[in-house]
C-alpha cells in the first residue's frame, strides 16, 4: 500500500465518524428545535407564554391539539379561582395571556372569562355588604349581599345568613326607634319609620304590628261622637224665605266615627233651643219684624198676636209655622259617608280621593277640623276651623 493510499485511508477513518456524530448531532437539534418539541417542554414546565408564542408555527393539527391543552389550563385556573387557591390578578392575568393570540376566538375560555368576572363583582359586593354591615348600614348591607350571584353557592350561602342577621338588627332598631317616638306621642313620626321599614320589608308581620299599635293610638280619638254649636243662620234664612237677613241659628252639629263611616247630621233635639237664642238675638228679631212689616203687621201688632196666640214665645210661633221647614232643611245637611284616617286628613271615600278634612287634636277630647278640601255637598257649607268636643251638655 502506498503512502497515499495509507494517508486515505487515515482520513475516511477520523472524517466518517465525526461526520456520523455531526449528522446525528444536527439530527437532535433540529427535532428538539421543533415548534411542537418546544411546546412540549414548555407545558411540562408551566411556561405558558412560550406556548402561546409558538402556537403560530404550528400546523394546524398540532395547532388544534395545542387549543385543546391549553383550554384544560383555562380550566383549571377558573375552578382554582372560583375554589379561592388563586387570586383574581393571577386569574385573569393568564386568561389575558392565552386570549390574546392562542385562544382569541375560543367560545368556551371567553365564557369562563365571563364566570371569573361575574363571580369577582360578586364577591366584591359580599366584602362591600361586609364592610357596610360592620359600619351599621345595614340596608346598604342588605343591598350589597342581594347582589352575591345564586352561582357562587358558598357566598350566596354566606350572604343570605347575613341578609338575615342585616334585616333582624335593623327591623329591631326601627321598632325601637318607634317605641321612643310613642313614649313622648309623637306618633307621626313613628308611623313614617315604620312605614319606610315597611316599604322595604313588606311582609314583616313585627313592623306591621307595631304600625297597627301606632295606627290605634293615633287615630283611636277620632272614634265616637263629636259635638259642637254651629250656626245655621243663612241656611234657616233661605229656607224661611228671609234671605238677605242676618239670622242667627247656633243648632248642634253632630260629627260620629266608628271607624269606617262617618255621619253628620244636626241634633234635632237642639232645634229647639237654637230657635231660642235666635229670637233672643236682636239682629234675627229685627229681621223677622222687618219681614211682618211686609205682610202689613207692625211690631206692636206682632208681639200682641205671639203672645195671644203662643203665650208670647216667637220659638213656639217658629215652630209652629216653620218647623217642618226647618227640619227638612236641616235633615238635608244629614250625610253619611265612608272614610279612612291618617294623621293628618280624613279622607272621604264615597266622594272622591280629592275630599277630605284636615284635622288637628290637642287632646282626647277635642278635635279640630282645620279645613275641608273638595266640592261635595252639603260638607262646603261649613265654614272652618271648627271645634268639635266629645260631650256639650
Amino acid at each position: 500500500m502506498t503512502k497515499k493510499k495509507k494517508a486515505i485511508k487515515l482520513i475516511l477513518i477520523i472524517v466518517l465518524p465525526v461526520l456520523l456524530v455531526l449528522g446525528a448531532v444536527g439530527g437532535f437539534f433540529i427535532w428538539y428545535f421543533q415548534p411542537i418539541n418546544r411546546v412540549n417542554r414548555a407545558f411540562e414546565v408551566e411556561n405558558y407564554a412560550t406556548v402561546v408564542e409558538l402556537w403560530d408555527r404550528l400546523n394546524i393539527d398540532d395547532a388544534e391539539d395545542v387549543q385543546d391543552r391549553l383550554y384544560a389550563v383555562v380550566k383549571d385556573y377558573h375552578d382554582d379561582y372560583i375554589d379561592e387557591k388563586i387570586s383574581y390578578e393571577e386569574t385573569v392575568d393568564f386568561f389575558d395571556l392565552v386570549t390574546a393570540n392562542a385562544l382569541s376566538n375560543h367560545r368556551k375560555t371567553r365564557k369562563l372569562r365571563a364566570e371569573i368576572d361575574m363571580i369577582y363583582e360578586s364577591r366584591e359586593a359580599y366584602s362591600d355588604g361586609v364592610r357596610f354591615m360592620e359600619a351599621r348600614d345595614y340596608l346598604i348591607a342588605i343591598d350589597r349581599f342581594e347582589m352575591v350571584v345564586e352561582d357562587d353557592v358558598k357566598y350566596r350561602e354566606m350572604a343570605d345568613r347575613y341578609i338575615e342577621e342585616c334585616r333582624t338588627i335593623y327591623i329591631s332598631i326601627v321598632i325601637a326607634e318607634a317605641d321612643e317616638y310613642i313614649n313622648v306621642e309623637k306618633y307621626e313620626l313613628a308611623c313614617e319609620v315604620l312605614t319606610d321599614a315597611l316599604e322595604r320589608f313588606p311582609d314583616d308581620e313585627a313592623l306591621a304590628a307595631k304600625l297597627e299599635e301606632v295606627a290605634a293610638l293615633m287615630y283611636s280619638d277620632i272614634e265616637g261622637k263629636w259635638y259642637t254649636s254651629y250656626d245655621f243662620g243663612d241656611l234657616i234664612a233661605a229656607e224661611m224665605g228671609l234671605s238677605g237677613y242676618n239670622l242667627y241659628f247656633p243648632a248642634e252639629l253632630v260629627f260620629e266615627f266608628d271607624g269606617t263611616k262617618m255621619k253628620m247630621y244636626v241634633n234635632e233635639d237642639s232645634i229647639e233651643s237654637a230657635l231660642d237664642a235666635m229670637t233672643a238675638d236682636k239682629e234675627s228679631m229685627e229681621a223677622l219684624y222687618a219681614v211682618a212689616e211686609q205682610y202689613g203687621v207692625n211690631k206692636f201688632e206682632a208681639d200682641v198676636l205671639v203672645t195671644v196666640v203662643y203665650g208670647g214665645s216667637y220659638t213656639r210661633f217658629l215652630m209652629d209655622q216653620y218647623g217642618t221647614e226647618i227640619s227638612n232643611a236641616l235633615n238635608s245637611f244629614k250625610c253619611e259617608i265612608n272614610y279612612t284616617a291618617d294623621s293628618r286628613k280624613i279622607h272621604l271615600e264615597d266622594t272622591g280621593s280629592n275630599n277630605y278634612f284636615s284635622y288637628s287634636s290637642d287632646n282626647s277630647n277635642s278635635l279640630n277640623l282645620t279645613s275641608y278640601t273638595g266640592n261635595t255637598d252639603p260638607i262646603n257649607v261649613l265654614s272652618y276651623p271648627i271645634a268639635l268636643k266629645r260631650k256639650m251638655r
